[in-house]
């Protein structure tokens, strides 16, 4: 399955410069990537307000729910070496009740990337969104 990952410039540099390994969402509601993302996924990254400028592959995922503001501040102290949100990222998801972090590797640079807009899950104010789940067939019997 794919996804599309809307980050800021300086977190893309990060990524494809290999720093940032970890790519976190708290939010308040639960919203993906939380329990829709699995390892074997595949994520494309693409600049906000820009163009397409990486590609990955999920390795790991963690999710945390019903957090407090000590929960989140612990999840930071664990976390931040890889995610590299910075102290002004954690404290602005101090009130956070959902986290999915996930772990990324075999990081490609690209140029384009899915045809993200004509997905369901598609919403112009959305920073991520799953794509279209791969269709299953029914063993032959």
């Amino acid at each position: 399955m794919q996804h599309v990952a809307l980050v800021k410039k300086r977190c893309l540099d990060a990524i494809l410069s290999g720093a940032k390994t970890i790519e976190s969402r708290l939010t308040v509601a639960r919203k993906p990537p939380f329990g829709v993302i699995e390892p074997g996924h595949v994520i494309y990254f693409k600049q906000s307000g820009g163009f397409f400028r990486a590609r990955a592959a999920v390795e790991r995922v963690e999710f945390f729910e019903v957090l407090t503001p000590e929960q989140v501040r612990d999840l930071a102290r664990r976390f931040e070496p890889d995610v590299l949100g910075g102290p002004d990222y954690w404290l602005a998801k101090e009130r956070a009740r959902f986290a999915s972090f996930v772990w990324f590797t075999r990081v490609q640079p690209i140029e384009a990337g899915p045809a993200y807009r004509r997905w369901k899950s598609f919403h112009p104010r959305s920073a991520w969104m799953p794509g279209p789940r791969p269709l299953v067939r029914a063993a032959a019997r």
